[in-house]
């Protein structure tokens, strides 16, 4: 790195990666002289983090890492906090998906510093967002420190179905139950990755389909709460797979009625399903998501997730996507000046 500085003295990477080699080796101001170098050239949201979790992570000037992460969160909740879904699109996608990672460093830090209360309140909002491995196995060692052993392996064993999980996890499970158990413990617990968001609802009109919607949240008026501002159709989804029609049970309603959307004659058009779905934006909006907001944040959050609808159950299930999927999603079905 020294090197290459002496050429190109003022570049924000190998300042960065010089402040995380420095930390290795607990020369600890030196690292901070290359991060601020950083810090004046780049001040964004994401250096800003970028640089308070290489802080933290080492333990280091863990009050200026707790002020730099502040300004990240800072700048994205005010952007987050004018969204609205009449102009949701990937831009505001992508800020969910940075706040989730820059509430995380936030209750790292918080982590660092002893306070374990704010350390759990901002990153359980951060996993609940999205399925980032990192994030699962910091809220493992938090509810390790509050002695909450049944929620540390449950959480250590869905970080373990995430993607790119950390090599230590899977030593924290084994520490915690023994190494012979943890593959059964990580496949008991794979439907929960999705299921911990999801929430059930009733289904009045006999529905037989699924559709895509955008849900808008805020902070509830209650601590751990959240409260839905807006919710909003967006389409049905075609990929749905739907039971059997004709005569089988699966495919009538007990009084014997075929369900709303259940066969090609009843979504021939596709007009009075479509006009069902929509006005059940009504429901999501009376709904009680299982999100939170870590104290004292009041920003909003965008969500989207898929209404699966089943009249074999008598009820609707809503699933939000993690927030990297709904990015990904948003994206793909965006023209190229949305992404900007």
């Amino acid at each position: 790195y020294l090197t290459a500085l002496k050429i190109t003295p003022n570049n924000v990477g190998l300042n960065i990666g010089l402040g995380n080699a420095d930390l290795g080796l607990h020369q600890d101001d030196a690292a901070l002289q290359a991060f601020q170098i950083v810090l004046e050239k780049m001040p964004s949201a994401e250096t800003w983090n970028n640089v308070a979790y290489f802080l933290s992570d080492n333990g280091s000037h863990l009050d200026l890492a707790e002020q730099y992460s502040r300004n990240s969160i800072r700048t994205i909740e005010a952007q987050l906090g004018a969204a609205s879904l009449d102009t949701v699109g990937p831009v505001q996608a992508g800020l969910v998906t940075s706040l989730s990672a820059y509430w995380d460093t936030m209750g790292w830090i918080k982590f660092k510093q002893g306070d374990v209360k704010a350390a759990e309140d901002y990153v359980s909002s951060a996993w609940m967002l999205n399925d980032h491995s990192d994030v699962g196995d910091h809220l493992g060692q938090i509810y390790e420190k509050e002695g909450r052993r049944p929620d540390a392996i449950h959480t250590y064993a869905l970080t373990l179905d995430c993607l790119q999980p950390p090599i230590e996890t899977r030593g924290r499970l084994a520490a915690l139950i023994g190494n012979a158990k943890v593959d059964a413990e990580k496949s008991s617990v794979r439907p929960d990755l999705s299921a911990r968001r999801s929430l059930k609802l009733p289904n009045p009109q006999k529905i037989e389909a699924a559709a895509e919607y955008w849900i808008l949240l805020s902070p509830g008026s209650q601590p751990n709460s959240s409260s839905v501002d807006a919710a909003k159709f967006i389409a049905i989804d075609d990929d749905y797979e739907k039971p059997a029609t004709g005569n089988s049970a699966a495919a009538k309603s007990p009084t014997g009625d075929l369900p709303v959307g259940s066969g090609k004659s009843d979504r021939a058009p596709d007009a009075k399903l479509q006009a069902v779905l929509t006005a059940y934006a009504t429901s999501l909006r009376d709904a009680k998501f299982p999100y939170f907001f870590p104290a004292g944040e009041t920003t909003k959050i965008v969500l989207r997730g898929v209404l699966a609808c089943s009249n074999i159950t008598h009820s609707c299930t809503f699933t939000p996507f993690p927030a990297d999927q709904t990015y990904r999603t948003t994206l793909a079905s965006s023209g190229p000046a949305s992404a900007q």
